[in-house]
C-alpha cells in the first residue's frame, strides 16, 4: 500500500497480515463490528485507510459498498 502523500511524494510500506489483524481487532474491541454492518469503501485500495475499510467489513462478515471515484 501506499502512505497518503500529505508531507511529501507518497511512499509504498510493507504490512504483514499480523498488522492488519492487529487493527481490526483493536478497533474491533471498542466498535462492536456485526454482519448487519455496511460499509463504505471510498479510497484507493492503494491508499493506507482502504485496508480499514475493505478487511474491517469483510473480517467480521458485513459488506463493503464501494463509492464510484466521481462521487467520492
Amino acid at each position: 500500500i501506499y502512505t497518503s502523500g500529505s508531507t511529501g511524494r507518497p511512499k509504498g510500506a510493507v504490512l504483514t497480515h499480523r498488522n492488519v489483524v492487529r487493527l481490526l481487532e483493536t478497533c474491533h474491541a471498542d466498535m462492536a463490528y456485526t454482519a448487519d454492518d455496511v460499509w463504505s469503501m471510498m479510497h484507493s485500495y492503494a491508499f493506507d485507510f482502504s485496508v480499514f475499510e475493505m478487511w474491517g467489513a469483510l473480517a467480521f462478515g458485513g459488506r463493503v459498498v464501494v463509492v464510484p471515484k466521481h462521487i467520492a
